[in-house]
């Protein structure tokens, strides 16, 4: 192999490492491969990954497609207490790793944010996804705690009506979608240059000849890419300008990881807002009803424990508040998640209901709907939830000794 032919092959190798991105198991990434109109979702990979995230692997060849990521929320708030926890698993992936500290809402003094760290008090409280939602997170509970104690109920409330705004969704995206037209265009361009136009004067042996007119629009696209980039972050993302001028970098020092520049847009496009509005609005209807299944199931019948025991800051807290706090806000957030669901017309009986069974199945378990040749007996899988027998299916003793579990 030439030497030429081993730097396209560098060329190939950086561009298609580019085009993967690691994901945690219970972020939801929604994946518009050919700009199809619909997304759908992407699982982290179980081959190339941890118990805790994976890689996910977006569309190479243009028109590229569009990639964004909605996190978990990564922690349980009411009136009285903010804890670094939830019990959720949207995709039934494992939980995130939460660092488990509680804090009075009445004690919070300072709420900052460090990178994807949110800091209360001075002192590390949680992790994000990424910069965009730890500003998110960090607002939001400085705001909360600052109100009398009577209106954070309230507060809390409108947050999580706010962001399931399915209207609010799609104006960001359409924002997006007018901002990255050009740069899109542009990114194109560079491709075709890298990946046609540069191999084929390589292997023509024609490089002596054009590298000149092929080094300047390379240069040019870059440049392009680069200005657009720019002004399309300052829009959407204002106040990140860390992220900004990192993404800049990137793509000044490493050309073939311009092509994807559109990527480090509208990957955090959506953080803040639930993941049910934003599967509303980019999914058709089908996959929409199918998460919502799968969100309603682990809110209602999350994996056990529901509540790990003690915590980094166990001695100053109770084990009964962490408990009391994870459970009211799960109880709170599926209130809300229902009456979403009713106003888009879904059936929640029918989401929380049992699935078709399978030949020979007896049983099922409410939560991930996987199904059992057994009478009866608990899914290890969920941590031990016991098992549902499928109506009129098997003794009548045996249903009478199965019951849902929370």
């Amino acid at each position: 192999m030439s030497d030429h032919e081993q730097l396209l092959l560098v060329i190939a190798v950086i561009y298609l490492s580019d085009c993967a991105f690691w994901a945690s198991r219970c972020a939801v990434v929604f994946r518009d491969a050919f700009l199809a109109g619909k997304y759908r979702i992407a699982h982290a990979s179980t081959l190339l990954g941890t118990d805790r995230g994976g890689v996910v692997w977006r569309n190479p060849l243009p028109p590229f497609g569009m990639t964004v990521v909605c996190p978990d929320r990564p922690i349980s708030l009411n009136a009285e207490y903010a804890y670094a926890y939830t019990s959720a698993s949207a995709l039934f992936g494992g939980r995130p790793d939460h660092g488990g500290r509680i804090v009075a809402l009445d004690e919070v003094k300072s709420v900052k944010v460090d990178g994807k760290d949110v800091l209360v008090n001075g002192g590390p409280f949680v992790r994000a996804d990424s910069h965009a939602q730890a500003r998110k997170l960090a607002s939001s509970l400085d705001r909360i705690a600052g109100l009398p104690k009577a209106k954070r109920a309230g507060a809390i409330e409108a947050d999580i009506e706010s962001s399931l705004d399915t209207a609010a969704v799609e104006a960001r995206l359409a924002q997006y979608d007018q901002i990255s037209s050009n740069i899109r265009l542009v990114c194109t361009g560079l491709f075709l240059l890298l990946f046609l136009a540069l191999p084929w004067i390589v292997l023509r042996d024609l490089l002596a000849g054009y590298w000149k007119p092929l080094l300047a629009g390379l240069v040019l696209c870059v440049m392009l890419i680069a200005v657009l980039y720019w002004r399309a972050h300052r829009v959407l993302y204002p106040e990140d300008r860390g992220d900004r001028a990192n993404g800049l970098a990137m793509l000044l020092l490493v050309p073939p990881a311009a092509v994807r520049a559109c990527d480090g847009l509208a990957r955090n496009l959506v953080a803040g807002y639930d993941v049910l509005a934003v599967a509303r609005v980019v999914c058709d209807r089908e996959s929409f009803a199918r998460l919502a299944g799968r969100v309603l199931r682990d809110l209602t019948y999350p994996a056990r424990p529901v509540c790990p025991e003690g915590g980094s800051d166990s001695d100053s807290e109770t084990e009964s508040e962490r408990i009391a706090t994870e459970a009211r806000h799960r109880a709170g957030l599926l209130g809300h998640y229902v009456r979403f669901l009713e106003r888009e017309g879904e059936s929640v009986d029918a989401l929380l209901g049992a699935p078709a069974p399978d030949e020979g199945a007896l049983c099922y378990c409410p939560r991930c709907h996987e199904q059992f040749l057994l009478p009866g007996g608990e899914c290890t899988a969920c941590g031990g939830i016991p098992l549902v027998a499928f109506p009129g299916v098997g003794s009548a003793e045996a249903e009478a000794t199965l019951r849902f579990g929370a």
